[in-house]
């Protein structure tokens, strides 16, 4: 599993966590609130503490979480999903927003990668404890984590407050294990794109002529970014037709639906007599309830 180790708040070599002021520690809340905002000098304040109540855990769950109370007011947990870290950032003239639970991942995978890269975890471990969280964030929040959303600027305005690297330049390796699909996908099919699946069909006919799954599954793996599989319903994709004259419309959908088109098309290109059709038809309508508990559109 490849860590690409993203420029999230790392000092002196050690990862600098979100954190707080005990005054925001003791303020006492009901309810959490839309937004709470730190700093950069917060950000790095209590580095040390963490490492030393957790940094021995194999497990970084405990430490990414101490790291979230301790920046939330009382009411908020790292499951408030409805409310915001603003961190702030003078240095830059800029702030950043996102969720407490995606906060609560970059903190997860930073402790992943330093655990790792200290011979603390195996890669094999590392993957099973981020498969973990991604499940969690995913029930939580109905959706894939994408850190594209969320961890990438903050590491690019993080970088240049810390390291002065305005437009590149970053001094670390990423934070954000690659194994995880996006939460959102653009496919554009064109006349080389229609190729590319000509071609991959006709791969998936030779390997497996009377298995349109089979051959549907030559053609995912054609179309789809290495992290995702055919059961990421939970992944949004925008379709759109741009061949011969110009466009011709767009769709949206999510991938397990798209994996489910593409069975039925290859279906139909092996000439399945009407019986066998709607056999396969009521397969990929009953497999893609199960998955998702909706019904199937194509």
């Amino acid at each position: 599993m490849a860590f690409n180790l993203l420029p999230l708040l790392l000092i002196g070599g050690a990862a600098a966590y979100v954190v707080t002021s005990d005054k925001k520690k003791k303020e006492e809340e009901k309810e959490c609130p839309p937004t709470t905002t730190v700093s950069l000098g917060e950000l790095s304040s209590v580095s040390t503490r963490a490492t030393e109540k957790f940094g021995h855990n194999e497990d970084p769950s405990k430490e990414a979480s101490f790291l979230v109370n301790e920046l939330l007011p009382n009411g908020c947990s790292r499951a408030s999903k409805d409310s915001t870290f603003k961190i702030s950032i003078p240095e830059a003239d800029k702030s950043w927003e996102l969720s407490i639970p995606d906060a609560y991942m970059l903190l997860f995978a930073s402790g992943i990668s330093v655990r790792v890269h200290a011979s603390k975890l195996t890669e094999p471990q590392a993957k099973k404890l981020w498969t973990r969280e991604l499940d969690w964030y995913k029930k939580l929040t109905g959706k894939n984590f994408d850190p594209s959303e969320s961890a990438m600027e903050l590491a690019k305005l993080v970088g240049e407050a810390l390291f002065g690297k305005v437009g590149g330049g970053n001094p670390s390796e990423d934070l954000i294990p690659e194994d995880s699909c996006p939460g959102t996908l653009i496919y554009d099919i064109d006349e080389a794109e229609l190729i590319k699946l000509t071609e991959a069909e006709a791969r998936g006919r030779q390997l497996s002529p009377n298995d349109p799954f089979k051959i549907a599954d030559v053609i995912f793996a054609t179309v789809a970014p290495p992290a995702c599989t055919k059961r990421d319903f939970g992944t949004i994709v925008t379709v759109s037709m741009s061949i011969g004259g110009g466009p011709q419309g767009s769709r949206t959908t999510d991938l397990a639906a798209l994996y489910a088109m593409f069975v039925i098309e290859a279906a139909k290109s092996i000439n399945l007599g009407p019986a066998q059709m709607a056999a396969v038809e009521s397969e990929v309508a009953s497999n893609y309830k199960q998955l998702t508990g909706k019904d199937l559109t194509l």
